[in-house]
């Protein structure tokens, strides 16, 4: 007769049943099989803060609106920096009443992006996914 695998494990089995399960009719006795669903343990994990966590918790929300310096004219690609300078550009058109869409395509063929690109070199606008992997030279050098 086929029995499920989980059967044969200790904890499956129940000692006080004394009944004959097995329908051969000699009434020995032998442990009964009971199935068992497993127990779901509930967990709640507390997210423990460090220290850097802590403090920054406690910090206020950036400024969205604060000043960013203007472009100089020998300034020169920074992730941090290219993107401010893209958002400020994009926002200040969108004050003006221009589409987000627009904006961005302004900024795309604007002097100030064609400056920040000009001195990166290839690869590394291939990975910043500025240009696509097919792409031979940079196409805002000067």
């Amino acid at each position: 007769m086929a029995f499920p695998q989980n059967a044969q494990y200790k904890k499956n089995f129940r000692k006080d049943v004394g009944g004959d399960d097995d329908g051969d009719g000699d009434g020995d006795g032998e442990h009964a099989e009971v199935p068992t669903k497993p127990k779901k343990r509930k967990t709640t994990k507390k997210k423990r803060q460090g220290p850097a966590q802590a403090k920054s918790a406690s910090k206020t929300p950036k400024e969205t609106n604060r000043e960013i310096a203007a472009a100089t004219s020998t300034e020169k690609y920074s992730a941090n920096r290219y993107s401010e300078l893209r958002n400020q550009f994009i926002q200040n058109l969108k004050a003006q009443g221009v589409a987000y869409q627009s904006a961005a395509n302004q900024w795309n063929s604007s002097a100030l992006k064609k400056q920040l690109l000009a001195t990166v070199d290839l690869p590394e606008l291939k990975r910043r996914r500025f240009v696509t992997k097919d792409c031979t030279e940079n196409p805002w050098a000067m």
